[in-house]
């Protein structure tokens, strides 16, 4: 092969070479970049949902979840039931895992019970409260985006038995077609499920007390 062949060949492939180069920058270039979310702190606060009047410990068990949530990415759903994920918009710790710290943070402020344990076994607290996820996912409607929770929340004593318990749901809308606007209806659904929920463990505490002083 004479010299100006060889010269002519190098250049060829250092040009196939920095096209290929080029085309895989601008590849990753192209790609964006993944978002992170969380509840942040709840919007109802820590208000008082009732007198403190029992000595239970309570204890919030690790949650369950559908198959669907049992990652971090978050989920839509079209109203015909068509569903799929956000590859880029993800939460910042599973489903399960946010609601029973946002169920801790509750129940903690609630006035329900004398101290509350994220989480204990059964001989260091009276009472348990767990569940499963049902629904944790932005809704979209052809009036707009929602967040829709529904979790099925039980209460129970130390050796299991069930004392409460009920599928709360609720949905709130977007205040705009953004994904941080859906995150925040979520977070909004979230926090009004647990207060319905630790509305009727209160009223049900309250019955379970009434029984134990006759």
């Amino acid at each position: 092969m004479s010299v100006s062949i060889a010269r002519r060949l190098g250049a060829a492939l250092g040009t196939v070479f920095g096209i290929a180069a080029l085309a895989g920058s601008l590849s990753c270039a192209s790609i964006p970049p993944t978002n992170y979310y969380v509840l942040g702190l709840p919007r109802e606060g820590n208000a008082p949902l009732g007198e403190n009047n029992s000595s239970y410990t309570v204890s919030i068990s690790p949650f369950e979840s559908e198959p669907t949530y049992m990652r971090k990415k978050i989920v839509w759903r079209s109203e015909s039931n068509r569903m799929g994920y956000y590859s880029y918009e993800k939460w910042g710790a599973l489903p399960t895992e946010m609601f029973a710290f946002r169920m801790y943070e509750r129940a903690h402020g609630s006035g329900l019970f004398e101290s509350v344990r994220a989480e204990g076994s059964r001989k260091e607290a009276d009472l348990f409260i767990g569940g499963r996820i049902i629904a944790f996912e932005e809704l979209d409607a052809a009036d707009g985006l929602y967040g829709k929770v529904e979790v099925e929340i039980e209460l129970s004593d130390g050796e299991g038995k069930i004392i409460w318990s009920g599928v709360e749901n609720h949905t709130t809308p977007a205040s705009e077609r953004s994904v941080e606007a859906v995150v925040e209806a979520i977070a909004d659904a979230a926090d009004a499920v647990i207060t319905k929920a630790l509305v009727s463990i209160g009223l049900s505490l309250e019955e379970r007390l009434s029984r134990e002083e006759l």
